[in-house]
């Protein structure tokens, strides 16, 4: 049987073993390898989850509509809407996992960066395929502002499912 002060010398142990792993003999510290949270790696993945669906219903409901008011064109500008829609979200969820992998100011800088670069390359994109000739810019519009919603609706319905613990395990 393990008395209280047993288990008190174990975690020294293992936090004094945990803390020598960090630093290499003549005092120089190594690299800390971090992995990203396994709340947070639950909460994207069922975000991005969530956000497809979604986009296949987009496309099949947009195209439908697009159809019904533009015909092949309508369903090329829904189709279209719904993969930027999940391209970014894609890319809101890897720099969320990437720059938690990092931590402190590089978590921040990472998804700071990841917003900018989104914002830059989404208005370029609208520039240019608005005015490609099978886009039908309602269809468009309604389709990415539909999908955007939605995605929104999946990203909080995810943050809200999420079992994540206040403080994290000692390692």
């Amino acid at each position: 049987m393990t008395t209280p002060e047993d288990r008190d010398e174990q975690i020294d142990q293992q936090n004094a073993s945990a803390f020598d792993e960090h630093f290499i003999e003549d005092g120089e510290e190594q690299p800390v390898k971090r992995q990203a949270a396994p709340g947070l790696v639950s909460v994207l993945r069922l975000s991005l989850l969530l956000t497809a669906v979604l986009a296949v219903l987009v496309a099949i409901v947009g195209g439908l509509i697009g159809w019904s008011v533009a015909g092949w064109n309508g369903v090329l500008s829904a189709l279209v809407g719904a993969a930027l829609t999940l391209a970014f979200a894609a890319i809101t969820a890897g720099s969320l996992w990437l720059g938690s992998r990092q931590g402190g100011i590089s978590f921040l800088a990472i998804v700071l960066g990841g917003w900018i670069v989104k914002i830059i390359v989404f208005i370029g994109l609208l520039a240019l395929i608005t005015s490609a000739p099978f886009i039908v810019k309602g269809v468009l519009f309604g389709s990415i502002v539909a999908a955007v919603l939605g995605s929104l609706a999946a990203d909080s319905f995810a943050a809200m499912r999420a079992k994540v613990p206040y403080v994290d395990d000692p390692q």
